[in-house]
């Protein structure tokens, strides 16, 4: 019997690893963690904010956003609130159902009233088309949503706090059309919807993605320290958010390789050892 499971291992670990989606970071579409430069040195050059996620999605840092060491160790973009931003290439991976925009920030300003500071956004340069962002407006967090059908907003209800070093995050659940609003992982504004972050963008138009301000230059720049931005195509609970006491979010299956080649590891152990029980 022993001898069966052992043959069967190998099968195991290749359905495992082939399971469609089961790539490393396989519900991660993006994930810049800022930590490629040095404190106090300006981010320059194409494609050196770089995607940690594997999946390629690298920026080109713009107007001199500078690294600066963040607590606990490792560097976030510090973006000046005038003309700091990053550019990233817009891709079809970040037209999803399901989708969690979460960031680690800390604000030196905030907007005035009735303007709006992007901590990440997705769109080209029509006004109000923009699949998604995570900002804020007058003060609030503010995530939106858009597809051909119209938009949704939630807001925070209280104004964000300056000069502290918090998680915001915004999901929506395609199954259940959940749309809800995190800060420091405890739920603040939800709602039902549905409308999902899927309004198509034109190659004529600039579309991307924008990290401090709009995909383009524009008005709304953001005035702080990012640390962490992550976009995956699930809607996370707080447990596995960034930072979370969990383990820091989405599991890897390289993780369940790992384990699977633990697994395979052990069975030819006991093979052998039983191999060697019949010799003796």
């Amino acid at each position: 019997m022993r001898d069966k499971i052992s043959r069967l291992i190998p099968a195991i670990i290749m359905a495992v690893l082939l399971v469609p989606g089961s790539a490393a970071y396989a519900t991660t579409i993006a994930h810049w963690t800022f930590n490629e430069g040095t404190p106090g040195v300006t981010a320059t050059g194409s494609d050196t904010v770089l995607d940690s996620s594997g999946n390629g999605h690298h920026g080109d840092p713009i107007g001199g956003p500078i690294y600066q060491a963040v607590p606990g160790g490792g560097t976030g973009l510090k973006f000046d609130g005038s003309n700091d931003r990053v550019f990233v290439t817009d891709s079809s991976a970040f037209s999803t159902l399901s989708m969690t925009v979460e960031a680690i920030i800390s604000l030196d300003t905030l907007p005035g009233s009735g303007q709006l500071d992007q901590i990440v956004f997705r769109g080209d340069r029509r006004g109000g088309l923009d699949p998604f962002y995570l900002g804020i407006l007058g003060g609030q967090l503010r995530f939106l949503i858009t597809d051909t059908t119209g938009a949704v907003a939630l807001h925070s209800p209280n104004p964000l706090p300056v000069a502290e070093l918090m998680h915001v995050a915004g999901t929506i659940d395609n199954t259940t059309g959940a749309m809800k609003l995190f800060i420091n992982g405890t739920e603040v504004a939800s709602t039902t919807t549905t409308v999902r972050p899927t309004h198509p963008l034109l190659a004529a138009w600039s579309p991307g993605i924008g990290i401090g301000n709009l995909q383009e230059s524009g008005n709304q720049y953001l005035d702080g320290l990012i640390d962490e931005i992550r976009i995956s195509d699930v809607a996370l609970t707080s447990s596995e958010f960034l930072g979370a006491s969990a383990g820091d979010g989405v599991p890897e299956p390289a993780t369940i390789g790992l384990l699977a080649l633990g697994l395979f590891g052990v069975g030819c152990a006991r093979r052998r050892r039983n191999t060697s029980d019949l010799r003796s």
